[in-house]
């Protein structure tokens, strides 16, 4: 079953401080050295904290793309001009039956 993005949106809920830290006392206890996994050690903990659970499910997922034109092409920051944003978001895969058109306003 597709979600909309409101109901999506609806479904977020808050990091939870409390599994995030039974997630790194879960993390601490295995049998490998503290920290040796890096970033990745981060990352459970933080899918943990996200899914309330020490042995969080990513079966249902959901990808959200943002694109935009904010002027920092004026600042000099951008690699790009302004044009390349439009050509880019036109070719990202993104017309499913959840979302058949994209706004590109």
């Amino acid at each position: 079953m597709e979600l909309t993005l409101a109901e999506t949106i609806h479904g977020i809920k808050p990091v939870s401080g409390e599994w995030r830290l039974k997630a790194r006392n879960h993390l601490n206890n295995l049998a490998i050295p503290r920290g040796s996994l890096g970033e990745l050690l981060n990352l459970a903990e933080q899918l943990a904290a996200i899914k309330r659970t020490l042995k969080p499910s990513v079966k249902e997922k959901t990808v959200v793309t943002m694109a935009g034109n904010h002027g920092v092409v004026a600042e000099g920051v951008s690699a790009f001009p302004q044009e390349v944003t439009h050509g880019w978001v036109k070719c990202l895969p993104l017309r499913t039956p959840a979302l058949p058109e994209m706004s590109l306003e």
